[in-house]
Parts: C-alpha cells; sequence; structure tokens
C-alpha cells in the first residue's frame, strides 16, 4: 500500500504538473520518506522536465496491479486502454494515514496468475512491434509496460528496489 500511496502521489503531480497537493498527501500520510530514489528527484527538480513528467504519469497504471493485489479492485482490467485517473484521485486523496495497515494481499497464486499473464501479453506487444503491426486485442503497450512493472515488483522478479524493476520478455 505504501509503494501504490507513493506511485498515486508521484503520478499526481506529474499529471497536475504542480506537486503541492501531492507533497500535502505524502506529509499527510506520513510517508515522504518511502518515496523511491527517482521519485524524489521528481519531486526535487522544478519545474518538472517534460519527459521525467510524462514517465512519472504513467506511473499511476502502476497502481492498478498494486490495488488489485490489495483487493482494493476486485477484477484486473485488461491493458486495452488507460484506468480512470479521475477515479484514482477520488479514492486516494481521501485516504487517511495508516490506512495501509488494514488492508489484505490476494494469495500468491492469483498474483503469480497475473504476472504470468501479463508477461505474456507484453511479448505479444513487444512482438507486433518488432513486426511492425498493431499489438493483438487492443493492448495498449505503455498500460502493459507499468504493470507489468508492479506485477514483477510484487513478486520480486530480479529482487530489485521499485526503481530497477526489470519487465523483461
Amino acid at each position: 500500500m505504501r509503494r501504490a500511496m507513493c506511485l498515486f502521489a508521484t503520478s499526481q503531480a506529474a499529471i497536475a504538473d504542480d506537486a503541492g497537493a501531492s507533497e500535502a498527501l505524502l506529509d499527510r500520510w506520513g510517508l515522504a520518506d518511502a518515496l523511491s530514489p527517482a521519485e524524489r528527484a521528481f519531486f526535487s527538480a522544478r519545474p518538472f522536465l517534460d519527459r521525467e513528467r510524462i514517465q512519472m504519469s504513467w506511473r499511476s497504471e502502476a497502481l492498478i496491479p498494486l490495488m488489485w493485489a490489495t483487493g482494493l479492485i476486485d477484477e484486473m482490467p485488461f491493458p486495452d486502454n488507460h484506468f480512470d485517473f479521475e477515479y484514482l484521485a477520488e479514492f486516494w486523496t481521501s485516504v487517511p494515514k495508516g490506512y495501509w495497515r488494514d488492508v489484505g494481499v490476494r494469495d500468491t497464486a492469483a498474483v503469480l496468475d497475473q504476472a504470468d499473464l501479463i508477461y505474456r501479453l507484453h511479448w505479444s506487444v513487444r512482438d507486433a512491434q518488432s513486426k511492425g503491426t498493431s499489438p493483438p486485442g487492443s493492448l495498449h503497450g505503455g498500460v502493459v509496460v507499468e504493470r507489468h512493472r508492479a506485477l514483477n515488483w510484487l513478486i520480486g522478479y530480479g529482487g530489485t528496489a521499485w526503481d530497477d524493476v526489470r519487465t523483461d520478455t
């Protein structure tokens, strides 16, 4: 949950091109120290650079597997479209400090099944790119990558910290 909350704060700052509301959330949640090194660097750079702002805005898609894994979302949506950021903003801005202490985690087999599925979907996106064709099933490549990153982090793929998670296919 702490990782999800930091991802929301970072993506919110990137999408709004303003860190004020996100920094207030991080303070309210007591999570400023939980930011990854890349997130900390992003927040300390003012004004935000366009490339970093775009990259960090995509982190909202990494929230979805984390929310699903903790039961905040019942079903993992198919990665063919962006998740509704307004819904995310409405949800996360109402979360009180300490909220993560009462959240559960799905069983390991379900998380591993999702990690396997996203790996295969990511492979099909990359295969289509290499052939110069559209991904099957209207898959959205950027959404797939961010969900793959989050699921690999959840299963401890490569044993790395958030900023270093790989999305090999």
